[in-house]
């Protein structure tokens, strides 16, 4: 971890003028906050451990003294200062409707902390309901914040965010820009410009000429928005107009992108996340689609038991306990994901490490014979998918999958053929197409706008 503060500077307001001081007392506490959470993430692994082992039994015994629901649960798992997991039930998402509807928070005037409701995108299932406080959000930004001392990010770099949304703007197309990025976290650093984009479509092209406006720095964006750009521009363009790091939101990207980003001399870093939960994992710097666990935020267990057989390779049910999850306890949550989950990571960093991720209901199909099998289409490995203005993609029964073309045009023979063509590629000869011309796909319950989700495994 290593920083140039000369390349952004401190902002001369942080520094303190008073005798026997550094920093006045805002920017002391919030670089207090990133460095404390930069410490539990870089300590040796018995600290490490200790410090996470003394969490769970707090919100154990938390959850255990002030719900009904989690001290049935719970039972006489936290008597002997022991953590004993396999004693506890897995967490479904029916289990979070039903303690959200019969508890309600369990934060109460007394811990001094605001709670506030939240729910799940809905992208893979009816949205889940649940509450945090404002440690949670606290901790997201200063998690956030962290990262960048991590790796030894540029401050100075702009920021750059296209969001396919319009949510309480007037227009579907609105530019957003401020002078810095850093927010109260990070109030004493000086950074570069934060522009986010808001296009609900969203619109290639005109997305394009407002990132050729300014330096672009980090490009914080989805990848199937992503890919939806590069039909009219390539990597390297992206880098001539300014873009240091692509940071992908929502689904991993494809070692196909990886290399054509590196070649242009682009990093990508994506990050593994949850509604509920927040950061599970950051991916590691030299291998691409390993996470290292967030240690500071959650633990990671890998149910092998009640895991799916994907291709030739076994990968367990991911649970995750959050650690500051005080105001509704997730403890031993099924996220809905599969991954394969390892002590360490192949670069030497000595901590539980997630590949192999999968969304249950968002990336797999499932075959006849019981077996998973992943399900990746790309529009940048098709372009011609990029003229339909909206697209998705489902498993709706065990041997069909029904695809979706907005715009409301009628579907010649010859681009029923296509995207039958399509899905047998890779869903293979045995599976059947539904291709059905929409004029608009209803989103309701795909907030996210994934281009593939099997609603079999949802």
């Amino acid at each position: 971890m290593s920083n140039d503060f000369s390349l952004s500077g401190i902002k001369s307001q942080a520094v303190s003028l008073k005798p026997m001081t550094f920093m006045e007392q805002d920017s002391k506490n919030a670089l207090t906050a990133v460095m404390e959470i930069i410490a539990i993430e870089a300590s040796s692994r018995p600290v490490r451990e200790l410090w996470q082992t003394r969490q769970l039994l707090n919100i154990l015994n938390f959850a255990d003294e002030r719900s009904a629901f989690w001290h049935h649960r719970i039972g006489s798992q936290t008597a002997s200062g022991q953590v004993n997991f396999a004693g506890i039930p897995v967490l479904t998402r029916a289990d979070i409707r039903a303690q959200f509807s019969a508890e309600g928070s369990l934060l109460r005037p007394e811990n001094q902390l605001e709670v506030f409701e939240s729910e799940t995108s809905g992208s893979s299932g009816v949205p889940v309901r649940f509450y945090v406080s404002s440690m949670n959000t606290a901790y997201n930004i200063n998690r956030n914040a962290a990262q960048y001392f991590i790796e030894g990010r540029d401050f100075s770099l702009n920021r750059t965010q296209v969001l396919a949304s319009s949510k309480g703007l007037t227009e579907d197309f609105v530019v957003n820009k401020m002078p810095e990025w850093g927010g109260q976290v990070l109030n004493f650093i000086k950074t570069g410009t934060n522009k986010l984009i808001h296009n609900i479509k969203p619109e290639p092209l005109r997305i394009i000429e407002e990132l050729k406006k300014d330096k672009i720095g980090y490009l914080v964006l989805h990848s199937w928005i992503m890919e939806a750009l590069l039909q009219y521009c390539t990597p390297s363009d992206l880098k001539d107009w300014g873009t240091e790091m692509w940071i992908p939101i929502g689904s991993g990207v494809d070692d196909g992108l990886y290399d054509k980003f590196h070649a242009a001399g682009i990093k990508i870093r994506s990050t593994y996340s949850a509604q509920e939960v927040g950061l599970i994992g950051s991916e590691c710097l030299k291998h691409n689609g390993f996470y290292h666990v967030a240690n500071s935020n959650v633990t990671v267990e890998s149910d092998l038991a009640g895991g799916e057989q994907v291709g030739d390779r076994r990968l367990g049910r991911l649970l995750i306990t959050h650690l500051h999850s005080y105001a509704m306890p997730f403890i031993r949550y099924d996220i809905g994901d599969l991954g394969h989950l390892e002590n360490d990571c192949p670069c030497g960093h000595d901590g539980p490490t997630l590949s192999a991720i999968y969304g249950r209901g968002k990336n797999l199909i499932k075959k006849a014979d019981g077996r998973l099998h992943p399900f990746h289409i790309r529009v940048g490995n098709h372009p011609w998918l990029a003229r339909y203005p909206e697209l998705r993609f489902r498993q709706t029964a065990i041997d069909t999958i029904t695809v979706e073309v907005g715009g409301g045009t009628a579907l010649s023979e010859s681009e029923i053929s296509d995207f039958l063509e399509l899905v047998q590629l890779y869903a293979g000869s045995d599976m059947m197409a539904d291709i059905r011309a929409v004029q608009n796909i209803d989103w309701r319950e795909d907030r996210k706008k994934l281009l593939f989700r099997n609603v079999l495994l949802s």
